[in-house]
């Protein structure tokens, strides 16, 4: 079956595949398997680190608490400091338009 949609990596240029939760099967969710967006259990780990770090006296960007913490920053996108959300990435606005385009309201079946 054809490829409906570019993949985020493909899109985006992105050469993180080593560190990417979503490649190579999930790269048309990503959102959703990089735990980058903000109504899920990603932003329960970031307020349990910000709180951490408060209490350290350290005022540091996501990135930053999320360094701190390598086995949780694998599963970071590298853009999410970029656009602050998946929402305001290009290739999440490129996804729902071709949903939208395809009359699709569920995720994309890639394959």
């Amino acid at each position: 079956m054809k490829k409906l949609i570019d993949r985020c990596w493909e899109q985006m240029r992105c050469s993180e595949e080593r560190t990417c939760t979503a490649y190579p099967d999930k790269g048309e969710i990503c959102w959703e398997i990089a735990g980058t967006m903000r109504d899920n259990e990603a932003e329960k780990r970031l307020e349990k680190l910000a709180k951490i770090a408060r209490q350290q006296g350290q005022d540091l960007t996501e990135h930053e608490m999320l360094l701190m913490h390598p086995s949780k920053a694998e599963k970071l996108c590298k853009y999410i400091e970029r656009y602050g959300s998946c929402k305001c990435c290009p290739y999440y606005q490129y996804v729902e338009k071709m949903k939208k385009s395809m009359g699709i309201r569920k995720n994309i079946d890639a394959f």
